[in-house]
Parts: C-alpha cells; structure tokens; sequence
C-alpha cells in the first residue's frame, strides 16, 4: 500500500513503453492482494466464516455497496488498475461473497461454461476494449459506470471465444480453451 499511495509504484513503472510499465507496475499493485490471500488461507479465515456464511455475505454485500458510495472520499492513487484500498475492498468483498456462495449443480454448470473460455477472454479483452473505446469516441457514448464497459468487454470476449471454439479447425480450440 506505501507503494501506491506514495506513488513511487507509479513513478518508477510509468516512464517504460506501456507494455512494460502495467505488467511490472500491476504486479506491484498485486502485492497486497497476494499478501491477503496469504492471510485469509494461513490463519482459515474462509473456515471460520463458514459457519455464519449468512452474516459474512451481507456484510460483504454492505460493504461492496459502501465502497461505492464513499468512492470520491477515498480515491485510489495514480495506478495501473488495481491501485487502493478501495479496489482492495471490493476484491475482498467479492472473493468473500462467491467463496461463501453455496454451490448447485446449476452454478457449477454456469461456471464451468462462463470460464472456460478464460485464457481466450484474456487474450482478447484489450483488443476488444481498445476498439470499444474507439466505437464509443465515435458513436458519442460513454458510459459513466467502468463496471458496464467491463461486463460488456466480457461478453463481447466470451461471444467472440465461444465462436472461435465453434470452427471446425482443431487449432482454434487451443487458441480458447
């Protein structure tokens, strides 16, 4: 954290071309997230709030909403994307709430089905955002909420992965999957 708000994780890392500066200056930015898994698993944390599962997925859903709220009190430092306690927070808050999630068969099968075009959504998401931006440059539009653009980059992603998966060409398959 004394990284991202002191801005020296930004300053070091944005001088390089782009393609450097958010792989080195995210991997950075990862340090506490890593750290917090490191926490949650060491000292069974998952285990513990298991057994009030209710109570910790409200408090995670509160806590989410909360952190939209108070998002122009607490800004995030300059960064490369995952800069902040914020973002560190709703990350939590998430991991927390689908960790707790009981699982069905109609989950998991919509699970298994929504990632399993992972590295291929991967592989494409800034390509598709790079020309979203563009389409929206030029269309006009703008949505106010990055969570919007992000849920549609995935769909965009996935229908694209999804298609690709659908050739009959056996290489394709190893570009997606």
């Amino acid at each position: 954290m004394f990284l991202q708000y002191s801005l020296l994780n930004y300053k070091v890392f944005n001088r390089f071309p782009s393609e450097v500066k958010y792989t080195l200056g995210r991997i950075c930015e990862m340090i506490p997230f890593a750290l917090l898994g490191c926490i949650f698993y060491k000292k069974k944390l998952f285990t513990k709030m298991e057994q009030k599962r209710v109570f910790f997925m409200i408090c995670a859903i509160v806590l989410f909403i909360l952190t939209f709220l108070f998002r122009n009190t607490l800004k995030n430092p300059l960064g490369f994307g995952y800069s902040g306690i914020i973002t560190i927070i709703k990350a939590i808050c998430l991991v927390v709430f689908f960790y707790l999630l009981p699982v069905n068969s109609f989950i998991s099968k919509l699970l298994y089905h929504t990632t399993k075009y992972t590295m291929g959504i991967y592989c494409l998401h800034i390509i598709v955002g790079n020309y979203l931006n563009q389409l929206y440059k030029f269309i006009g539009f703008e949505p106010s909420l990055t969570i919007t653009k992000s849920v549609f980059i995935y769909i965009v992603c996935f229908c694209l992965c999804f298609f690709i998966d659908k050739l009959p060409l056996k290489i394709t398959k190893s570009l997606v999957n």
